[in-house]
């Protein structure tokens, strides 16, 4: 099965599949406004906060403490920016950040980071488990994707407690 998992209610979907509320895409729309409210880092990181619980949700269903990076790409130019933004523990985001390549295997804590990373366009990657039970991928605007056998009516109810919407999607 293949589920996405949004910040966006599936409410306002068109029947096309396309969002029609304004809503902020990117960790650079902090400070400006969408729908009449400006968005505030601490809300950014509220949402944040969320997708990364949200993978750690599906790793606990699955019984892993791991995942290894595949397909990585590195835009390390980002980092300068966010770096002013945020206060990340810099010297390991800048180790992780250096040291991290394809088929590197992820402890839990550096998956919460490398997660904050990939929303924060910092980097790219897929996340595999090591048991191959699961993908997590994620794609432009803020969606995030999980590839799986199945994913529990429990598991999607905890993830969508986090405020998170999830639902299965067919594509190629």
């Amino acid at each position: 099965m293949r589920y996405r998992i949004t910040k966006y209610n599936p409410e306002y979907r068109a029947k096309n599949g396309a969002y029609t509320v304004d809503d902020w895409t990117a960790v650079s729309d902090i400070g400006m406004t969408f729908d009449g409210t400006i968005l505030e880092k601490s809300t950014y990181l509220n949402v944040e906060n969320a997708y990364i619980n949200a993978v750690l949700i599906i790793m606990r269903d699955f019984k892993s403490s791991s995942t290894v990076i595949e397909r990585i790409e590195k835009w390390s130019s980002h980092y300068e920016i966010q770096d002013r933004v945020f206060a990340l523990p810099n010297q390991r985001v800048k180790s992780l950040l250096e040291l991290s390549k394809n088929g590197m295997i992820l402890n839990e804590e550096d998956i919460k980071l490398i997660i904050a990373m990939i929303l924060r366009e910092q980097l790219w990657c897929e996340l595999n488990d090591v048991n191959q039970a699961f993908k997590i991928t994620f794609g432009y605007d803020y969606y995030m994707y999980c590839v799986c056998d199945n994913l529990s009516e429990t598991i999607i109810d905890e993830i969508e407690k986090l405020g998170l919407f999830v639902d299965t999607v067919n594509w190629e």
